[in-house]
């Protein structure tokens, strides 16, 4: 009796298993790094953030010569222009924008948190502890970034970014080694 696979085209990809754990692997040395010097990992994707959005700027404001004749033609240009020039100051301001994303993340945190956990304790549905202790975690993230900004905006993106990467690596290592012991057609 033959099993069925875990999802279709799985042999074609058992043989490459070895590209995913080594794809894992480096995510997860980059990641590493970027919790090592997380001021400079921080730094970079801010920079980038920045670049991304003078790029997708361009390209919104440049896309209005197809749609001219659209009632929504202006508010599109003005998204491509904010877009153009927040990028701009990002990327010549990258530290400074950091500190300013960090303190939006704190607040997010702040009121996202008090929201979940309000919510769940009102609301009592299946498993709702879950959904209280998560609200919880995040309203304490979100004041313990808030209370040590600014320095907090110096080093908590990269180290997001890093504990991501490391997570991903391993999640790409796990399939690699999973696909490894797939039994070949």
């Amino acid at each position: 009796m033959t099993t069925a696979p875990l999802f279709p085209g799985v042999h074609q990809l058992r043989h490459n298993w070895g590209w995913f754990v080594f794809l894992g692997v480096l995510l997860i040395i980059i990641g590493c790094a970027a919790l090592s010097y997380n001021f400079i990992a921080t730094e970079v994707a801010v920079f980038y953030f920045g670049c991304l959005l003078f790029v997708t700027g361009i390209m919104e404001a440049a896309s209005i010569l197809f749609v001219r004749k659209w009632d929504g033609y202006f508010l599109h240009l003005l998204m491509g222009i904010l877009d153009i020039v927040v990028g701009i100051i990002i990327v010549r301001q990258p530290v400074e924008a950091a500190l300013v994303l960090t303190m939006m993340i704190a607040a997010f945190l702040v009121v996202g948190g008090i929201y979940r956990a309000a919510s769940a304790f009102s609301l009592r549905f299946p498993h709702w502890g879950f959904a209280a202790f998560s609200g919880i975690v995040s309203l304490f993230l979100g004041i313990m970034l808030w209370s040590q900004w600014p320095v907090s905006g110096l080093w908590f993106i990269g180290m997001a970014i890093g504990i991501d990467l490391i997570f991903r690596g391993a999640a790409w290592v796990s399939l690699g080694m999973r696909l490894k012991q797939v039994p070949a057609v």
